[in-house]
């Protein structure tokens, strides 16, 4: 049997991974749960309970302690035995009056099984100090492999390369480590000048990202405003077209009676000129008489008639001078020289041409932070490499770390090796 523990701090992410596992995915993935002195041994719930016991002690930053107890393929073990050997590593720790849920797996082709163990007595709220817990469990394991006839695994507390390296994938503390990391080079000068490296990486990589994102936001804003001055335009062809037809239905010199109106309405306003020619639309012109057939169907129309087809022009006129203006908003941006007057149709084209150019411009801008993202290291690799080697640091190491880097770098390096830390737990032994 091989057998690996670790710290963390989060009941809650390691239940939900040793059920649901990095895809999420629950089918064929748990054979068995079971627990110790807990009302229940649903591995999430048994993990709030846990989480709820351990604020009892505000003290213990990492109440989490995971182990892994993984069979060889060839070894026959049923529940029955598997329990037995998790019960005598308990007890062997002193841990069998602590809160534990252990939750077998049999998505692998070796027997294994995880236990999840609240560091804090439920009762006295004392923590329990995991030193020199290795060589308690790989005590226990030795002997169960004699009397369960189980392969026997060769270890002492000196493990082998291969074993040393599944340790390391589960953050267990062995005498070797801090040779290892010595060999790798993590806490020699050579270590922390990659880190350093893999921090201005990463930085390049926000800058980056900034740039994209703001890149994007400016293309959308330059989209937002071509779509909204292609409307006004076409509002604007739409409501200066329905004003003349209903002006020619209603006054004898249309041209004259739409002057009338754009006037009124540049100098107090379009709402106020609509509500003049509602009222009074005999201000703007003489309304058609009697003598003139209407719609065609060869009747004479009244000057009533008139009346209420110029109160249909007050609409149309108000939302076309509404139009120009939005329009003018464009022109005076883009060319502040053009004069204007709601009088006369707004020459667009200069408006048109610059949105066209300014979305053409960022849109290139966008494609081309895009594909420098795509050619430089992928972030989440670099933070993956970066966390690594920082969780491989010994704690002085790491504040020592402190001198070499800015604080904005340091704060970086904080937070991926809390990340690694806190991901190691969910970490199978082959995984």
């Amino acid at each position: 049997m091989i057998g690996v523990s670790s710290s963390s701090r989060s009941f809650a992410s390691l239940g939900r991974y040793l059920v649901v596992g990095r895809d999420k995915v629950e089918q064929g993935r748990v054979a068995w749960t079971s627990a110790r002195n807990l009302p229940t041994d649903e591995p999430e719930l048994g993990a709030k309970i846990m989480r709820a016991t351990a604020a009892q002690n505000v003290r213990v930053s990492q109440p989490v302690y995971h182990v892994a107890l993984s069979f060889d393929p060839g070894d026959r073990v049923d529940r029955k035995a598997m329990e037995r050997v998790v019960d005598n590593v308990l007890r062997e720790l002193k841990l069998d009056q602590h809160q534990a849920i252990i939750v077998a797996h049999e998505d692998r082709a070796h027997p294994h099984l995880h236990i999840l163990v609240n560091r804090i007595h439920p009762e006295t709220g004392r923590a329990w100090d995991r030193w020199q817990d290795y060589p308690a469990v790989q005590r226990v394991l030795r002997e169960e492999e004699r009397s369960l006839n189980l392969r026997s695994v060769p270890a002492s507390v000196d493990l082998s390369r291969d074993q040393r390296q599944r340790a390391d994938d589960v953050g267990m503390p062995t005498r070797e480590r801090p040779d290892r990391d010595h060999e790798r080079g993590t806490g020699s000068h050579r270590g922390v000048s990659k880190i350093n490296q893999d921090l201005g990486v990463l930085e390049r990589a926000q800058r980056s990202a900034e740039e994209r994102f703001a890149a994007e936001r400016d293309l959308a804003a330059a989209e937002s405003r071509r779509s909204r001055l292609e409307t006004a335009i076409a509002r604007e062809a739409q409501a200066r077209t329905a004003f003349a037809s209903c002006l020619e239905k209603g006054y004898r010199d249309p041209p004259a009676a739409a002057n009338a109106f754009l006037r009124v309405a540049e100098q107090e306003g379009e709402r106020q000129a609509a509500a003049k020619m509602r009222e009074s639309p005999e201000t703007f012109g003489q309304l058609i008489g009697s003598n003139r057939n209407y719609f065609g169907r060869g009747a004479a129309q009244s000057t009533e008639a008139a009346r209420e087809v110029a109160c249909e022009a007050a609409a149309h006129g108000a939302s076309l001078m509404e139009a120009r203006r939005e329009i003018r908003s464009f022109v005076v941006e883009h060319d502040r020289a053009v004069p204007f007057a709601v009088r006369e149709q707004v020459d667009t084209s200069a408006a048109k041409e610059a949105v066209r150019s300014q979305v053409d411009t960022t849109r290139s801008r966008l494609v081309a932070l895009r594909e420098a993202e795509r050619s430089s290291p992928r972030r989440d690799q670099v933070e993956l490499r970066l966390g690594s080697a920082l969780r491989r640091l010994a704690p002085r190491e790491f504040e020592a770390l402190r001198a070499t880097l800015s604080p904005e770098r340091f704060s970086i390096a904080h937070r991926l090796r809390k990340m690694a830390r806190d991901a190691v737990l969910g970490r199978d032994v082959e995984e």
